[in-house]
């Protein structure tokens, strides 16, 4: 259950596994980023009310306990009569409402038989905007799997998320995995993101774990993305977050980027957000990122949790 809890409702966030794994979320400045139980040193207390199911984490004293790491204490979750989950509520160790990723408060599910709908909730239960610039994701299935997702604002019109596109289409291999997400148009066309690439591919190890990407254009052919790589490998941590990153040229050989580096290695707080970034040559020298110099920045940019 614990694992189910770190992707956020399970039926849905068929991408969470690559996309989580590469966001590291800013720290606030007033907040202890390592004070605190991470979801794995709690256990699981579940409850059912009737058509709602309280998953809660708790420490060795048994108390509900918040959950550094998620965000959250306990997630609600409310299910129609087919048993699918059509609300899902985040609560701090108090029984508070709690904003997750400080963005989103909830979220609300509709289904039909090709599609479910997918909207971000406030304290009150009512939409909102996200900082991606959108409010709604209507996601298409195809064979049980989440194929493609488009962005809508709150009166229900298409919308541009920050990454610069309207919705993204995914593909599997035969394990299930997802292998490769392309950028869409309003139209469902590959179209180019802010980042300068229509698409990703994926590569990953016997685990499925992704250790690895490249980038396409709308013709399918290798081209450069932000800082000028063609295509990125990793290696994780313990705790399975990007400990490392390897730019890569379009030979998936390792290349230095715009602003002079080739590896990018990072360490994390006990929480999950990014503590420091340090930058090296090909070779593992130190180097120190010229003034104005570009960043890493993740390739996606959708929904935090899917």
């Amino acid at each position: 259950m614990s694992a189910n809890l770190k992707r956020g409702c399970g039926i849905l966030l068929i991408a969470s596994v690559v996309l989580l794994s590469i966001l590291a979320l800013l720290p606030d400045a007033d907040v202890d980023h390592d004070a605190g139980y991470t979801a794995s040193e709690l256990s699981i207390r579940e409850t059912v009310d009737g058509s709602v199911t309280r998953t809660s984490y708790v420490n060795p004293d048994g108390v509900i306990t918040d959950a550094i790491d998620m965000g959250y204490a306990t997630v609600c979750r409310m299910q129609d009569d087919n048993g699918r989950v059509v609300e899902e509520r985040y609560l701090d160790a108090n029984g508070d409402p709690v904003a997750r990723y400080g963005n989103y408060y909830g979220l609300s599910y509709e289904y039909d038989e090709t599609s479910t709908v997918i909207t971000y909730l406030d304290a009150e239960s009512n939409p909102i905007k996200l900082s991606d610039g959108y409010s709604t994701i209507v996601r298409t299935q195809v064979d049980g799997r989440a194929s493609d997702d488009f962005y809508y604002d709150l009166n229900g019109q298409q919308v541009q998320c920050s990454g610069g596109y309207y919705g993204v289409h995914r593909e599997y291999n035969a394990e299930g995995q997802n292998i490769s997400l392309t950028f869409l148009d309003k139209k469902g066309r590959a179209m180019c993101s802010s980042s300068g690439c229509a698409g990703v591919t994926y590569r990953c190890d016997l685990d499925g774990t992704v250790v690895g990407e490249q980038y396409f254009d709308t013709e399918g052919n290798p081209v450069r993305s932000l800082l000028g790589q063609y295509g990125e490998s990793y290696k994780r941590n313990e705790q399975g977050y990007i400990g490392q990153i390897t730019y890569l040229g379009a030979d998936g050989k390792p290349t230095p980027t715009n602003a002079g580096y080739t590896i990018l290695k990072r360490t994390y707080h006990r929480d999950g957000t990014a503590d420091t970034d340090m930058y090296f040559d090909a070779n593992g020298n130190p180097m120190v990122l010229s003034k104005g110099a570009v960043r890493h920045q993740t390739q996606w940019q959708g929904e935090p949790f899917a």
